[in-house]
């Protein structure tokens, strides 16, 4: 819709529909005919039934599976963008975009224990669906995932040696698992799980821009200079990309004193605020003492509970192009990538019992990096 000649707005949605693409059950179907490897040691002095000893109901045979009923997963995607011309060159959007995931893939173990057996004090869930059988393996196309973001750009077209794009990002992207080979924490409850996605990040801005410096003929500075002018510092342009966007989120895991099965991780619990209450230093960046072990018996919620520091590299780079045969060029260019050699440090997954909780465990960028090449463009 024309509002006016500056102004316009526009909006879409859709819905997008894909099958599954592969599960393990798909991999075991390749090779007929299947059959499961088993084994079993006989003690005389415990004998057991020998139907109980080999089988698809031999005890804790494991396998996988996908759910009976696979509904195809959906996607619906839709955004209302508002665009305004300030002048010729320079165009300013604002723009909400949402996006919801139905019937989102995952694994879950089917046969997961969901109560206690008769005079079991541990605590540890050990009553399974299928008493039989180990862990199974389920896909599931049962899971929703969310996201809703407003963006704002601003944007200058290449004059008067100036341009540029600057923008900048508030969302928020929540779901269960991250990926349809992530395995469910509960499957009776899988909503204690959900959380803020691994990609997650609140804020991102990001910059990036060409300036032709005032030099050479023409310009200026220097443009009586001759061929100095022309040839050494006449067209040199100057690039920047610069961020600064929130850290990611990180989970922190448990020891499974949950149930008896395998096939699943298990969160801690949050017992306070663990951005508050300590002393946040260049590798401390949450208060560990607010994470702890769950009882036996339950589950924790500490997926993508806290989240490492964020992101601000800055990337300059300064080329000159001479002009060879016809539209031919030779680029010369001088990059800095991490220009101010901030080291930037991060985490993976923690663990409750880690005695280095709430350390920052890894490297993941921002050593600077200088390189300097020789370009023919034609």
């Amino acid at each position: 819709w024309s509002v006016n000649k500056n102004t316009v707005v526009r909006s879409g949605y859709g819905i997008y529909y894909s099958p599954i693409l592969y599960n393990n059950l798909q991999f075991e179907l390749l090779y007929a005919p299947n059959f499961v490897l088993q084994s079993t040691v006989i003690n005389l002095n415990n004998l057991v039934n020998t139907e109980n000893q080999f089988g698809p109901s031999a005890e804790g045979t494991s396998g996988y599976t996908i759910e009976k009923n696979l509904k195809d997963q959906s996607a619906q995607e839709w955004n209302l963008d508002v665009e305004r011309s300030l002048n010729a060159n320079t165009l300013l959007k604002v723009s909400y975009i949402g996006d919801v995931m139905r019937h989102f893939s995952a694994r879950a173990d089917s046969n997961q224990p969901y109560a206690l057996s008769p005079g079991d004090t541990t605590g540890i869930l050990d009553v399974k669906p299928q008493p039989l059988n180990g862990p199974v393996t389920t896909q599931i196309n049962g899971y929703n995932t969310s996201y809703n973001g407003l963006a704002v750009s601003l944007e200058r077209r290449y004059t008067d040696g100036l341009q540029f794009l600057a923008s900048y990002t508030w969302s928020k992207a929540m779901d269960i698992v991250d990926g349809d080979n992530s395995d469910i924490q509960d499957i009776y409850n899988p909503g204690l799980q959900r959380a803020a996605a691994d990609f997650d990040r609140t804020n991102n801005f990001l910059f990036s821009g060409v300036y032709e410096l005032p030099f050479g003929s023409g310009k200026r500075f220097g443009s009586k200079l001759g061929w100095i002018s022309k040839e050494v510092i006449g067209g040199l342009q100057l690039s920047i990309i610069q961020q600064l966007a929130s850290g990611q989120p990180v989970s922190i895991e448990a020891n499974n004193t949950a149930d008896t099965s395998y096939a699943h991780p298990v969160f801690a619990i949050e017992t306070c605020n663990p951005n508050a209450g300590f002393k946040r230093t260049g590798f401390v960046f949450f208060n560990a003492k607010c994470f702890a072990q769950p009882s036996p018996g339950h589950y924790g919620t500490a997926r993508n509970a806290v989240r490492v520091p964020g992101l601000y590299p800055t990337d300059l780079s300064l080329f000159k192009s001479f002009s060879l045969y016809k539209s031919n060029q030779l680029q010369f260019r001088v990059d800095a990538f991490s220009l101010l050699n901030h080291p930037e440090f991060g985490s993976g997954t923690q663990s409750v019992e880690s005695p280095s909780l709430g350390t920052l465990n890894e490297e993941s960028s921002g050593l600077r990096t200088l390189q300097v090449s020789l370009k023919y463009l034609f």
